[in-house]
């Protein structure tokens, strides 16, 4: 599951999802598990959203939808779920979309590109973060790499390329997009990166967030491509570099939770070969971004990139009750609340 988003509306905590095979949302009340409803979007015609990317409530019943490969931010009120009613649109690209290839003719085009790790965010101040995806993943991270999107309350869209110095002109590949979370005042933005432990912070994008690199097990890559890497190089950089999955913002506790792996290399199959897996670790950061706390979990247990924060706790799905067998309840979202009790000093 691609996009989840946990909603605190007024006292109304609401867990939603995007359902990408029928182009639906569904919402259900977080404290009772209980379902409320689903919100259909069809594709084509002339109510026809696109193929929904991810999405950010606005309020209870305004939602932005973003549909991706027409590389639009679209508006609807929801608060009539059978007839939702379209407000406004934003696009992403000043150029034309090619038929041939469904890319933009704009020159050094991005589209805007979600995961529950990297959502859009709308902030309290009426601003609206969306992560974005170089069209071309042949360039290296430059000022021409524009990864990041920002409307503000005005609906004026802006573009920018935002990346750790470490980062600048090495080759990256397309799922290093930035982890994005709210701060925890829900004014402006944290982020981070796949590969970094740089975790930038800004209160609005007038200027580009000032990156901070904390201290901890996290290890940067050695592993900086100066061309466009090959998939075994690839493969070989995430399994012998520290990765992070996505970074969270708890307003309930004032803290921020980071979930990285590291390379295991402890852990062998039977013919001595070492398992393609990587040992989870949450990290725990005080309101400046100092490192205050980290936790190891247990190994194939939960999907890391299915996570919330609410007023129980960090919520991690467990899809699998017993991984040893191999069971799974494909008709239940499974999550375990991990409750924050000491940090270390």
């Amino acid at each position: 599951m691609n996009h989840i988003q946990h909603y605190d509306f007024n006292g109304e905590n609401l867990l939603t999802f995007l359902n990408e095979y029928n182009n639906s949302i569904y919402i259900y009340d977080a404290k009772t598990y209980s379902f409320i409803e689903s919100i259909a979007f069809d594709v084509n015609g002339p109510k026809g959203v696109g193929k929904i990317q991810g999405y950010s409530f606005l309020n209870r019943y305004t939602i932005c939808l973003i549909d991706t490969y027409r590389y639009k931010a679209l508006f609807y009120d929801v608060s009539d779920k059978e007839h939702p009613k379209k407000l406004r649109d934003i696009s992403f690209t000043t150029g034309l979309i090619n038929p041939s290839n469904g890319m933009s003719t704009e020159t050094n085009a991005s589209i805007p590109w979600m995961k529950t790790y990297s959502p859009s965010l709308f902030l309290k101040n009426s601003n609206l973060y969306i992560s974005g995806l170089p069209e071309s993943s042949s360039k290296p991270t430059s000022e021409f790499s524009i990864n990041l999107f920002y409307i503000n309350s005005q609906d004026s869209l802006s573009k920018f390329s935002v990346y750790p110095k470490k980062m600048n002109d090495g080759f990256w590949e397309d799922g290093d997009i930035p982890r994005m979370a709210p701060n925890l005042d829900s004014t402006g933005i944290i982020i981070t990166y796949q590969y970094s432990n740089s975790i930038g912070k800004t209160q609005n994008m007038v200027q580009n967030p000032s990156f901070v690199n904390p201290t901890g097990i996290f290890k940067e890559t050695n592993q900086v491509f100066l061309s466009e890497p090959t998939r075994e190089q690839i493969f070989n950089r995430f399994l012998n570099s520290y990765t992070v999955y996505n970074i969270l913002a708890d307003p309930y506790r004032n803290v921020y939770y980071r979930i990285i792996e590291e390379p295991n290399f402890s852990e062998l199959e039977n013919n001595g070969e070492r398992k393609d897996s990587k040992k989870p670790i949450v990290q725990i950061f005080d309101k400046d971004i100092n490192l205050i706390g980290e936790v190891s979990l247990p190994n194939y247990e939960y999907l890391y990139n299915m996570c919330y924060v609410s007023k129980e706790g960090l919520m991690i799905s467990q899809p699998k009750v017993n991984y040893t067998k191999m069971a799974m309840d494909e008709n239940t979202l499974r999550f375990i609340s991990f409750k924050l009790e000491k940090l270390q000093k």
